[in-house]
């Protein structure tokens, strides 16, 4: 609003009108986490300046944050307002520290050394949250973050172009919705251009929250070591990255002693894996899932044998059932009542049964005191052997 010619007192007008556009802005974004939580700072900071008060990042982050959970509070457990919390806390950390090493000596390399520092700073607090919810690393996010770091305030500026000139002047409104069209497909071409890349993504990457806390816990005292020059924070550090590489072997301790069963519940379908230790007889031959290769993963799966032949799983089933344990899908389903005389201890249903044929098991196995899971209302079920 700084086009607006206003004395000097009358500046307060200014930044209540700025105010009022970005809220508005906001809503007409959809009101997603991240966007609330940038224009609440942005309110701050901009209270903060006409109160003639030193406005800190962090804190003004910290209030913000607050203010949302308490509006909110399931606002905590939304991962969009988690990787933005995490994303701008980290470039406050870390971009003037990455600034000192490069700063740019003129206005072109200076604009790429500072999207260069923010990319990477981003990541720092990022990438834990990245592997922890999508277990996955995308292994180019500096050219892609460097090309759409200036994409992004373009759009941002061709959005708000489009709403002051689209009641005033249609053919302007026109000529910026033209260009916001060329700056999105830029971007999506770009992207698509990467993902032709080798190890475009590394997936597969398995994290609890032991060993998140632990990562930040590390990095927390990895900057008070570099930012205030203390020493001692330093060999904390260390020793916490010691304590998440030794959470990896008890990880891989634990998951050499176990023999367990798992039935996943995927679309119009079901599969199992029997894991014994680090290996897996698997019913599964199509293509694998997400959620099925996460569990490998965590578990350290390094073998896999493939019931591919129809008949090598029946086999198999039958030999789960001597066990107690019985899947019941709409290859089985007509056999049903031989189980009768030996009734099994948990029934599972798989998710290409129909409602009348679920009816008529719970029906049959629910008087012979049998625990009956179904995957497509319950979820994958895991039973230890």
């Amino acid at each position: 609003m700084s086009f607006i010619p206003l004395p000097k007192k009358f500046k307060w007008i200014k930044s209540v009108l700025t105010i009022l556009s970005i809220w508005c802005f906001a809503f007409i974004c959809g009101g997603g986490a991240s966007i609330i939580r940038a224009v609440v700072m942005f309110t701050l900071w901009e209270i903060g300046i006409h109160l003639k008060k030193y406005a800190d990042s962090i804190n003004i982050l910290c209030a913000t944050a607050f203010i949302m959970v308490v509006l909110d509070p399931c606002t905590l457990f939304d991962i969009g307002f988690q990787l933005s919390v995490a994303a701008v806390l980290s470039i406050i950390l870390f971009q003037s520290h990455f600034r000192k090493i490069w700063p740019g000596s003129n206005k072109i390399t200076n604009h790429i050394a500072e999207n260069l520092w923010i990319t990477i700073s981003v990541q720092i607090l990022i990438i834990p949250l990245t592997l922890y919810y999508f277990h996955q690393f995308p292994t180019y996010f500096i050219p892609a973050n460097i090309i759409w770091i200036p994409l992004s305030f373009l759009l941002m500026v061709c959005g708000l172009m489009i709403i002051v000139t689209a009641g005033l002047i249609p053919t302007i409104a026109i000529i910026f919705g033209w260009l916001c069209n060329v700056l999105m497909l830029t971007g999506t071409k770009t992207f698509e251009v990467l993902e032709k890349l080798p190890f475009y993504i590394i997936d597969g990457i398995w994290i609890n929250l032991f060993q998140l806390i632990i990562t930040f816990s590390s990095i927390y005292f990895l900057y008070q070591s570099f930012s205030r020059k203390h020493f001692p924070s330093l060999r904390i550090s260390m020793l916490l990255m010691i304590v998440y590489g030794a959470s990896f072997l008890v990880q891989y301790s634990l998951a050499n002693r176990t023999e367990e069963i798992i039935f996943y519940s995927l679309k119009d379908k079901e599969a199992f894996d029997k894991r014994v230790e680090h290996s897996v007889i698997s019913g599964l031959t199509d293509s694998i899932p997400a959620n099925v290769k996460l569990y490998r993963a965590a578990n350290f799966v390094d073998q896999v044998w493939e019931l591919r032949d129809s008949l090598s799983k029946v086999r198999y089933l039958e030999q789960l059932a001597s066990l107690g344990i019985l899947l019941v899908n709409k290859d089985n389903f007509k056999n049903i009542q031989k189980y009768d005389t030996i009734p099994p201890n948990i029934v599972v249903l798989g998710n290409t049964l129909k409602p009348f044929q679920k009816k008529l098991i719970k029906k049959i196995f629910t008087n012979q005191d049998a625990i009956i899971h179904d995957l497509k209302t319950e979820g994958s079920l895991v039973l230890k052997l």
